[in-house]
């Protein structure tokens, strides 16, 4: 009997492109639901891959009615134990990160209806054996793989791992699913180990280099953006909701200005040198990012979190706040948030330009709610509390909290283990003997450049010829991500 596998597709690629070379290699039943606007023709008339039936995820929520079923929601929630106030709170759309629209309650809850109706009514029909997609970064994908693991079907999610350019294929990628710790120790030596972090944390410098950095294509998609917003069907799509010519252009005016005002204000009042002492360290972390919304989402209040933390540590210790510095592609945060975090008594604000490295070699330990510093602060030896789930929490060195009010016992308590570099070794060797090796990074931003401006303006036309040499230019790439997913299909 053939497998029936189900594909998110977005405006990346990755999972199309890898549906193409699975196709020829698994012989399953392909379905696929797409979320896109321009790009809806491609994927109707395309003859790349033969997806059995496909469903276009903006059809489904345009022309919405005023009110939510109730009486559905809560009958779906006791059903599949699934939040639903959880998940618009994770959404950057829904929430109060979106800069053109406010959503009430009606409009979210009726958003989130048609959502479950639409996806409880594929799975019903098609019945599949996998789910193929992406690291879930928005309500409506994380409510769809939640809801695949309630009926069954099995999620094939591409996950990273933090080290280097090591990924997973894994039911959730904020947690490995098994650990079976080496019995030999390793023989890497230090330097090796630290490379492998170092080239994860090198892949954000890439990609925000790389991206949108052309003044030319920001203003010629700036003009197609603008046009696209006066098309009503476009504004139909919940998530361009308020984006009028006018006010596209305010924020788009706007960004470069805000971004410079508050550099000044970091490059003034935020430290670039460390002096001796003792120290606890929080790094702030990127803000929207699906790894504070999503994996941590009772702690996404990170000015909360940073009070609670100073309330929590010893009198003779500060506590480090270090900016982190991708988020100058988010114009920064308010200066008003800032001054926030500069008016703790015990709290030092630590400019972006700092390296983790140097800031964890400083202190004593390190708070974080999902960062990738909790993983590094194991290589250093120092003991690291996370809030929520991240998938190197079964280190011995990194304690999972789950009662705030435990807080200062743990904190005084960690302060005086000793970490072991021999754990982080054998972890290191586990996740290099479970994951593969591929530029993710490298891959997206060659799509972008392809078909998207340059990351300017992701709603584009796109072309079959096209799209189906750029695949072919990049086979090694998705070949690799097929026989991977291959892989966990087969077992």
């Amino acid at each position: 009997m053939k497998d029936k596998i189900l594909f998110w597709i977005d405006s990346t690629f990755t999972q199309f492109g890898t549906a193409k070379y699975l196709e020829k290699k698994c012989g399953g039943e392909f379905f696929a639901i797409i979320d896109t606007n321009k790009g809806k023709d491609f994927y109707q008339n395309q003859k790349i891959v033969n997806f059995k039936k496909k469903w276009f995820l903006k059809d489904y929520l345009a022309e919405l009615p005023k009110k939510p079923d109730l009486n559905y929601l809560s009958e779906f929630e006791k059903k599949y134990g699934i939040s639903m106030w959880k998940l618009a709170y994770s959404d950057t759309i829904f929430y109060k990160y979106n800069q053109y629209f406010h959503f009430n309650e009606n409009e979210i809850l009726t958003i989130l209806e048609h959502e479950c109706k639409l996806f409880e009514n594929i799975l019903d029909e098609i019945n599949p054996d996998f789910l193929v997609t992406k690291i879930t970064d928005a309500s409506h994908m994380r409510l769809l793989q939640l809801l695949c693991r309630a009926k069954g079907v099995k999620v094939l999610t591409l996950g990273f791992t933090r080290f280097g350019y090591r990924y997973r294929i894994d039911p959730d990628a904020d947690m490995l699913p098994r650990y079976n710790e080496p019995k030999e120790n390793s023989n890497k030596t230090f330097k090796e180990l630290e490379n492998y972090l170092k080239g994860y944390s090198d892949q954000d410098e890439t990609w925000g280099n790389a991206i949108q950095s052309s003044k030319n294509q920001w203003l010629k998609t700036g003009i197609e953006f603008l046009l696209m917003t006066l098309n009503r069907k476009y504004r139909t799509d919940y998530t361009h909701y308020g984006r009028t010519p006018i006010n596209v252009l305010i924020n788009e005016i706007s960004f470069p200005i805000k971004r410079k005002i508050r550099k000044k204000f970091l490059d003034k009042n935020a430290k670039k040198n460390i002096t001796d002492g003792a120290y606890v360290y929080f790094p702030l972390q990127l803000e929207p990012e699906r790894t504070l919304l999503m994996a941590g989402p009772y702690y996404s209040n990170q000015l909360e979190v940073i009070k609670n933390v100073a309330k929590s540590i010893p009198i003779e210790y500060r506590l480090l706040v270090k900016e982190h510095p991708m988020q100058k592609l988010r114009a920064w945060r308010s200066i008003e948030y800032y001054k926030e975090i500069l008016a703790f008594p015990n709290v030092e604000f630590i400019h972006p330009s700092v390296s983790n490295e140097e800031v964890i070699k400083k202190c004593s330990m390190i708070v974080t709610v999902t960062g990738t510093a909790g993983l590094e602060a194991a290589l250093y030896q120092k003991p690291a509390i996370i809030l929520a789930d991240a998938s190197y929490q079964i280190l011995p060195s990194v304690y999972k909290i789950s009662n705030i009010e435990t807080l200062p016992e743990k904190i005084k308590l960690l302060l005086q283990k000793k970490v072991r570099i021999e754990d982080f070794a054998k972890y290191t060797d586990f996740v290099l003997q479970n994951t593969f090796e591929m530029d993710e990074n490298e891959n997206s931003i060659k799509v972008l450049n392809a078909f998207y401006s340059g990351g300017f303006l992701l709603d584009r036309k796109m072309d079959e010829m096209k799209v189906d040499s750029f695949l072919n230019e990049n086979r090694t790439y998705y070949e690799l991500m097929a026989d991977e997913y291959l892989k966990e299909i087969n077992n």
